[in-house]
């Protein structure tokens, strides 16, 4: 997934994350498939399931979805330099609309009418995004903040970016830790009752809103952002680790707040392990940044095709789980590298519509 142009300077740090966010995202449905959450995906679970699987459930998915957010404000932020804007729509239509219309019209139903069909014996066919909705909040971000963009591409170097630079860059990047506090107020604020179920619910919409935008800040500020989350990522995977098991263990119920606060623990202590150890692009960055979202795409399909068989299997939990995790990464990749060669298709998982001379030049430039 990459949405910078041509004439945009790499950003390993950026790509490592959109691939981590994504990753982890996959592995939280295989793992959701052992966990009675599955249910409000209307995955196939297995009733049976492995120790710990509802605490890395929980882990995950405090962190995932906020941190795709963050990544995808950073993509667009990085294609507004590098694009003009007839360049830039094409490019939101391609990584959003196209993907959701088929999310909603074919992917979602999918795998909606696998699941009906192996509980009611019967498919049903309706549109539902399903694991893609994440994909429509983007979009809305993006025409809500297009004005920004505009103003921020026409005025390098702005007031903005230098005032939150400065905040940023102060006390050996303490002042980073302000730009979480929209975050934590806002949860405190609004108060969901389940904080990690983001998808159509008004608490996801705004943290979504307010994490998309702070990606996009966070991009601006090039060496700042960067040396301020380096100087702060062991401090944040410590808090983040301990809220974690405190919440985990059971020992305490916390407020939106601080589930809020660990959420972004986590998201600046990734920020600032990306930063510190990504640097040079290299083939397999290329390679799994472009097939990264098309197989998040395939996966869960896929996923839910292949627990209709699985799980009724008389195989212990946790080998099942491994099973059915490697089973969907191979359907997944295996569809991706047979779609990326259909040209009409490739816009619809999110790729660039390139055929014939245009694949070979790719293939000479990677």
């Amino acid at each position: 997934m990459d949405l910078g142009g041509p004439e945009t300077p790499r950003r390993c740090d950026v790509d490592w994350i959109s691939i981590l966010a994504f990753g982890a995202l996959i592995f939280h449905h295989a793992v959701l498939a052992f966990n009675p959450w599955g249910t409000h995906l209307l995955l196939i679970w297995s009733d049976r399931s492995f120790p710990g699987a509802n605490q890395i459930a929980e882990l995950i998915g405090i962190w995932a979805i906020p941190l795709l957010f963050v990544a995808l404000g950073m993509q667009v932020r990085r294609a507004v330099d590098g694009r003009s804007w007839r360049q830039l729509a094409g490019d939101v239509a391609v990584m959003g609309i196209l993907p959701l219309a088929l999310g909603t019209f074919a992917i979602g139903p999918l795998s909606l009418g696998i699941a009906f069909r192996h509980y009611y014996g019967r498919a049903t066919y309706v549109p539902t995004p399903e694991h893609l909705w994440f994909l429509g909040s983007a979009l809305i971000y993006v025409l809500l903040l297009l004005p920004v963009l505009i103003w921020m591409r026409r005025r390098p170097n702005n007031c903005l970016e230098r005032q939150v630079g400065r905040l940023v860059g102060a006390g050996r990047g303490v002042g980073m830790i302000v730009l979480t506090l929209p975050v934590v107020l806002a949860m405190a604020l609004m108060n969901p009752v389940k904080y990690a179920f983001y998808a159509f619910r008004p608490h996801g919409f705004v943290l979504g809103f307010i994490l998309f935008t702070l990606g996009m800040l966070y991009v601006s500020l090039e060496e700042t952002g960067k040396r301020s989350s380096r100087c702060l990522r062991f401090g944040a995977l410590v808090l983040g680790c301990s809220l974690a098991l405190v919440r985990l263990l059971g020992l305490w119920s916390p407020p939106s707040a601080l589930l809020a606060l660990e959420s972004v623990s986590w998201i600046v202590a990734i920020l600032g392990f990306a930063s510190r150890h990504s640097s040079q692009p290299t083939k397999m960055l290329q390679r799994l940044s472009s097939g990264v979202l098309p197989v998040y795409i395939l996966h869960l399909p896929v996923q839910v095709l292949v627990s209709s068989f699985l799980i009724p299997m008389g195989i212990p939990p946790f080998p099942k789980f491994l099973l059915l995790l490697a089973l969907t990464l191979i359907g997944s990749m295996g569809l991706y590298l047979i779609v990326r060669r259909i040209c009409w298709l490739r816009p619809l998982l999110g790729m660039e519509w390139t055929c014939g001379a245009g694949r070979r030049r790719q293939r000479e430039t990677a």
